[in-house]
């Protein structure tokens, strides 16, 4: 993993770009116990979209985030 890409998956969902992740997703993944994108990559895809407002498009976003 390169470090850029370890930086990123430590950046709190909070701070997260709005063109990157709606408001209402990152209040559900913080409700969700979820702080970091380093937490949500310890998420299945399934756990994830058991989320209120985390639908398949979110889980990609997510997904592309961490560079997956």
């Amino acid at each position: 993993m390169t470090a850029k890409m370890q930086t990123m998956r430590d950046q709190p969902i909070a701070a997260l770009p709005e063109h990157a992740l709606p408001k209402r997703a990152k209040n559900a993944l913080l409700r969700g116990g979820i702080a970091t994108l380093e937490d949500a990559a310890e998420w299945t895809d399934r756990d994830l979209l058991s989320l209120p407002h985390i639908g398949r498009a979110y889980v990609a976003s997510l997904r592309a985030l961490m560079g997956r």
